[in-house]
C-alpha cells in the first residue's frame, strides 16, 4: 500500500466541487486558473487601439476563458461556442497536455457516494465470524479538502484470528473491462490509540494493509490482470490480515479507476464520475467543455483536431503478451520515479536488450496499404536510439536520439520528427506513404542508424499509437482494442449580429498540424458555397476565400508554405470588391473585384457542414464589423506590436509602477515598451 499526503491541486477561491469550474465572474476552470493572466492579456491586447483609431472586436475568444465548463467568448461576454460530437469528455480517447505539463487522460471515479458510507443501498455494511458490523458516524471529521464529510468507522472483529472473522464496508463496482486498477481512500486514526493501527483495502482479488497515522493519508492498492465484471470493493478489518481486533478509521474519499496511479480525487454521489480538462461530468453528459492544451507553452490554446483511431492495442503496455512481441528484450513495469510516464502515472515501460543483436518488440497490425503515422513516447535509460519501423527497420523506419532530442535518419522515404514533452520525454514520430499491413516495430541500438544493441541496455516507452495520415495526433490511449477518439466541432450559430454583413475582418492566431483543411469560416447556416473562410491547401499554402453560391469571388494565397506547428497571426479583411489578406504583419495580397455571400450567420472551426476540420492550437479569434484598413491589419497581425504607446494599459501602469505583471504580459510589454 503506498502511501499518499498530496490531496489534489489546490482550489482558489469560489472554486465549486461538484460542478469543477469557478464562479462567472471569474470564468475560468479551477484547473486553468493560471491561465487567467493569459486572458486577461487577450483582452488587453485587443482593447488597444490600432493606428489611433478605437477599433473593437465584434467577437473575441481567448481560449483561456471557461465558465461553466463552456468555452465562452470574452466578446460578448454571454456567448457561449457549443462542442458537439462528444469531445469532453471523450472517455474513449481525448487527451490534452494540462497546465502542470503533463498528458491528462480522462479519469472516472467508478465508486458511488465516495463520500457517504453510511448510504445503504450503496455501501453494504458486513460481517462475519465473531466479528460485528461496522458503525459509521456520518460527517464527524473535517476532511482533506476542508469540510465536515469525513466519516468515522468502527471496524470489530473481537479478538479472533482468521479470516471467517471480519468487520468491513464493501460495494458492488461493475468493470467495463478487463485491466490494471487502482483503489485509493483517504484514512487516518480517529484517536490517539489508533495511531498504528492496521486496516485493509481490496480492489479485487488482493488485499492490502495500512497503517494508520493521525494525519490524512491516501492510501492506494493497484491490482493488475482484474478481470472484467463485479468486483467488491472492500474497506475493513479480518483476522487473517490486520493485527488489531478494533480499530477506528476516519474514511473519506473512495475511489476506483483504471490505470496503475491514484488520480486527483474526484468526488460522486448516485453515479460514476469523469473528470477531463478539470472539469466533473455526471454518467454520459455532456458539458460542452473544449480541450485547452498547453504543450510547450505556459498559456493555453484551444486544441481542435478531427477524428482519429490508434490501431495499436495496449498502447502503454509493451509488457502484455499476445499484443507486443519482444525479441532479444525483456519488458520490465515499476512504481519508480524512473516509471512516470509522461501522464504523471507510473505506467511507462523499460526495454532492455537481453543479447548483443538485433532487439525489437513488434505488434502486428491489420490495416489497408496507404500513409500512415506511428509514434512512441521514449526516454532514454542507458541506450538514447530508438528506432521506429514497418514490417522492418530496413523496409520503412527512422531513428531518435533520445539524448539530443533530434532525428538521425530515416530509411526508404518517409518523414521523422520529435516532439519534447519534458522531464526526459519526446514524442518520436515517424509518417510514410508506404505502409502495410503487419508488424510494427519498436527498437533500440547503440548507435544512429545502428541495427543492434549491446546486452544490457535499455530505455523507457511509452504511449503507442498507430493512425493513418500524415498527422500524429494526440494521443489516443487503447487496451484490448483500437479507439476512436471524436471530432472537435467547435461552433456559434445564430450570431449574424456579431459578423460583419456588408464588410468585416476575420482574425485568428494559432498553430496548424494538418494541410488541406478549413481553419476558421463564416458560413450561412451549414452551408459550404456560401461562406468566408481561411485554410490552407495541399501544396501547404494558406488561403483566404470567399464564396457566394460555391463560385469563388475571392481567393488569396499566402506568399510562403505554412510551417506545422508554428504559431501565426492571419487576418482576412473583406467588403465588396475590397479584400485584404494579412499573415504575421506582411500583406500577403488585394484582391479588388468579388462579392460577398449574404445571411452570414455560423462561426465555427471547420466548413459550415462541420466537415474539413483543421487540427490546430487556437490561441484567439475575433471578428469585426469593419474592413480594417490595410495599416491596421499590419498592426493587428504584427508578431511584435501589442497596441498604441499612447494606451497606457493596466499592464503597462503595472510595470511602470513596479507592480507585479502575468507572465504571459511581461514579453508583450516588454515589446510594447520598446516602440
Amino acid at each position: 500500500m503506498v502511501n499518499d499526503n498530496i490531496i489534489g491541486r489546490k482550489r482558489p477561491s469560489g472554486y465549486d466541487a461538484w460542478n469543477g469550474t469557478m464562479d462567472q465572474t471569474a470564468g475560468v476552470s479551477p484547473t486553468e486558473f493560471g491561465a487567467y493572466s493569459c486572458n486577461e492579456e487577450v483582452v488587453e491586447r485587443f482593447a488597444r487601439s490600432l493606428n489611433g483609431e478605437e477599433v473593437r472586436p465584434s467577437l473575441l475568444i481567448a481560449p483561456s476563458r471557461l465558465g461553466s465548463g463552456v468555452l465562452r467568448a470574452q466578446i460578448p461576454d454571454n456567448l457561449a461556442f457549443t462542442v458537439t460530437n462528444g469531445t469532453t469528455p471523450d472517455v474513449n480517447g481525448s487527451t490534452r497536455v494540462g497546465p502542470d505539463g503533463l498528458i491528462e487522460v480522462a479519469k472516472t471515479n467508478l465508486v458511488l457516494r465516495s463520500e457517504e458510507f453510511n448510504v445503504s443501498g450503496t455501501w453494504s455494511r458486513v460481517s462475519g465470524g465473531t466479528g460485528l458490523l461496522p458503525v459509521v458516524t456520518a460527517n464527524a471529521v473535517v476532511a482533506p479538502d476542508g469540510t465536515t464529510t469525513a466519516e468515522s468507522i468502527v471496524f470489530d472483529r473481537n479478538a479472533v484470528s482468521g479470516s471467517a472473522n471480519f468487520s468491513q464496508i464493501q460495494q458492488v463496482v461493475s468493470l467495463a473491462t478487463s485491466g490494471t486498477y487502482t483503489l485509493s481512500v483517504y484514512a487516518k486514526a480517529t484517536t490517539s490509540g489508533d495511531v498504528g493501527k492496521g486496516f485493509y483495502i481490496r480492489a479485487k482479488n488482493n488485499l492490502v494493509s495500512g497503517a494508520l497515522t493521525s494525519s490524512w493519508v491516501r492510501y492506494t492498492s493497484t491490482e493488475t490482470g482484474v478481470a472484467s465484471g463485479n468486483t467488491n470493493v472492500i474497506i475493513g478489518n479480518r483476522g487473517d490480515f490486520t493485527p488489531d481486533s478494533s480499530v477506528s478509521v476516519d474514511l473519506w474519499g473512495a475511489q476506483l479507476e483504471v490505470g496503475s496511479t491514484a488520480s486527483e480525487y474526484i468526488p460522486t454521489t448516485t453515479v460514476a464520475r469523469t473528470r477531463f480538462a478539470g472539469v466533473d461530468v455526471n454518467s454520459n453528459v455532456n458539458t460542452n467543455a473544449p480541450r485547452l492544451d498547453y504543450l510547450g507553452q505556459s498559456c493555453p490554446a484551444l486544441l481542435v483536431e478531427a477524428s482519429g483511431t490508434n490501431l495499436a492495442l495496449q498502447s502503454a503496455g509493451f509488457q502484455v503478451s499476445g499484443n507486443w512481441a519482444p525479441t532479444n528484450i525483456s519488458v520490465s513495469t515499476g512504481t519508480t520515479a524512473a516509471f512516470t510516464a509522461p501522464d504523471g502515472s507510473t505506467d511507462a515501460d523499460l526495454l532492455t536488450s537481453t543479447s548483443s543483436s538485433s532487439c525489437n518488440i513488434e505488434q502486428v497490425i491489420s490495416f489497408a496499404s496507404g500513409t500512415y503515422t506511428i509514434s512512441v513516447f521514449g526516454k532514454a535509460g542507458t541506450s538514447h536510439i530508438l528506432s521506429l519501423g514497418n514490417i522492418a527497420r530496413s523496409a520503412r523506419g527512422a531513428w531518435f536520439n533520445l539524448n539530443a532530442g533530434a532525428v538521425t535518419g530515416t530509411v526508404n522515404g518517409g518523414t521523422a520528427s520529435m516532439q519534447n514533452y519534458g522531464n526526459g520525454w519526446y514524442r518520436c514520430i515517424y509518417t510514410s506513404s508506404g505502409m502495410v499491413s503487419g508488424s510494427n516495430i519498436v527498437s533500440l541500438s547503440d548507435a544512429a542508424n545502428g541495427t543492434t544493441a549491446t546486452s544490457g541496455t535499455n530505455l523507457y516507452v511509452w504511449g503507442a499509437q498507430l493512425e493513418t495520415g500524415s498527422v500524429a495526433t494526440t494521443y489516443i490511449p487503447t487496451t484490448t482494442a483500437a479507439v476512436t477518439r471524436n471530432a472537435d466541432v467547435i461552433s456559434a450559430s445564430g450570431v449574424s449580429g456579431l459578423i460583419g454583413q456588408q464588410e468585416g475582418t476575420v482574425y485568428w492566431e494559432g498553430a496548424i498540424q494538418r494541410l488541406d483543411r478549413v481553419i476558421f469560416s463564416l458560413a450561412s447556416g451549414t452551408s459550404t458555397t456560401n461562406t468566408i473562410l481561411l485554410q490552407t491547401l495541399s501544396n501547404g499554402f494558406f488561403r483566404a476565400d470567399s464564396l457566394v453560391n460555391d463560385t469563388l469571388t475571392c481567393q488569396i494565397s499566402s506568399l510562403a508554405v505554412a510551417i506545422i506547428g508554428q504559431f501565426y497571426k492571419i487576418a482576412f479583411a473583406y467588403k465588396e470588391n475590397d479584400f485584404a489578406f494579412y499573415i504575421n504583419g506582411v500583406q500577403q495580397g488585394l484582391d479588388t473585384s468579388g462579392a460577398l455571400p449574404t445571411n452570414l450567420n455560423n462561426a465555427i472551426f471547420a466548413r459550415g457542414n462541420s466537415s474539413l476540420i483543421n487540427d490546430q492550437r487556437c490561441r484567439a479569434v475575433a471578428l469585426y464589423t469593419t474592413r480594417l484598413s490595410n495599416e491596421q491589419l499590419m498592426l493587428l497581425t504584427s508578431p511584435t506590436y501589442y497596441g498604441d504607446i499612447s494606451d497606457m494599459s493596466w499592464a503597462n501602469y503595472l510595470q511602470r509602477s513596479g507592480e507585479s505583471v502575468p507572465s504571459c504580459l511581461q514579453i508583450r510589454n516588454y515589446q510594447l515598451l520598446q516602440v
